[in-house]
């Protein structure tokens, strides 16, 4: 398996919401690892989630602009719109 990754992710289990901008619909989802550029997320439940939509990490109390990359089930895979450095920060302590 290639991995495409500009940077490696770290392990992660974090309860998190997408939100879809649109509809303003939301999805609990969590996340199981991230980095300062992108994150692979869990759906609670099976939906096709639109390619754009804010993703609400609970514990941290932030929102972010998120592209998805590819999805597989309740697998997706986002790209932040920004990198994140606080999540680098974050990650090193």
């Amino acid at each position: 398996m290639i991995n495409n990754r500009e940077e490696p992710r770290v392990r992660s289990i974090k309860g998190a919401r997408a939100v879809v901008e649109v509809s303003g619909t939301g999805h609990d989802c969590v996340i199981k690892n991230i980095s300062g550029r992108g994150a692979r997320i869990v759906l609670d439940e099976p939906v096709d989630i639109s390619k754009r939509f804010q993703l609400y990490i609970k514990t941290e109390n932030k929102t972010m602009l998120v592209s998805k990359r590819w999805q597989l089930g309740r697998q997706v895979g986002v790209r932040f719109d920004e990198n994140l450095a606080w999540i680098d920060r974050h990650l090193a302590a």
